[in-house]
């Protein structure tokens, strides 16, 4: 186990930059909402003029938010790295940048219909985390198993993810993931329990044509 005193500070500025994280993300959404009440006709010349000071401030505010996300990610890269006992915070693969990427591969287990929904959500649960840290993500593959209920069904999906310390971060994913739930296929309302199983495996960085290695 890692000592108290080298993990107590990094767990701080993880939480503080969560705290900011969300500080700003509400503020985005704050000035985002006067945008939209403001905006369209037969709107008074009051929420007209808030929400023309709202939109100057959104860029700024859209800015601290992405720069949160970035502050959340080096925080939880800290975190990781005193666990591990790795005070470096390096990983092999990572550019100057520490811009890393992983490749998961979800697939459905026990549970039928719902477990290939819950690849879905997985995928989707990845895909948005990507969004929010400012990573970009690649669907390399995916395998329909049709629908029901309105709800696509997924045998196994496959992700390329790449940004700032993905590979780290998602290194700890594999193994089988459960969710017990009512699924929407379920007409009784009894709560079943479905898995999916995730591997995670960093790979190597793409590099142009004639660049160092």
């Amino acid at each position: 186990a890692p000592p108290r005193a080298a993990l107590a500070p990094r767990i701080k500025r993880l939480r503080a930059a969560v705290d900011r994280a969300a500080r700003a993300e509400r503020e985005l959404a704050d000035l985002r909402e006067i945008v939209a009440a403001g905006s369209g006709e037969g709107k008074g010349r009051e929420a007209r003029e808030m929400a023309e000071l709202a939109r100057e401030e959104e860029g700024d505010a859209s800015e601290e938010e992405e720069d949160a996300g970035r502050e959340v990610v080096e925080a939880m890269v800290g975190v990781v790295g005193a666990v591990r006992g790795d005070e470096s915070e390096s990983a092999e693969g990572e550019d100057e940048n520490g811009v890393d990427a992983v490749v998961v591969e979800i697939k459905a287990g026990t549970g039928g219909s719902e477990a290939m929904i819950f690849v879905g959500d997985l995928m989707a649960m990845y895909r948005g985390l990507a969004q929010r840290l400012g990573w970009r993500a690649e669907i390399l593959e995916t395998n329909d198993g049709g629908d029901e209920s309105g709800k696509s069904l997924l045998r196994n999906a496959v992700l390329r993810l790449e940004g700032r310390a993905a590979a780290r971060l998602l290194r700890f994913e594999g193994g089988v993931h459960r969710v017990q739930r009512v699924p929407v296929t379920e007409s009784s309302g009894r709560v079943h329990t479905s898995t999916a199983s995730v591997v995670s495996l960093p790979v190597a960085l793409s590099r142009p044509k004639n660049s160092p290695p």
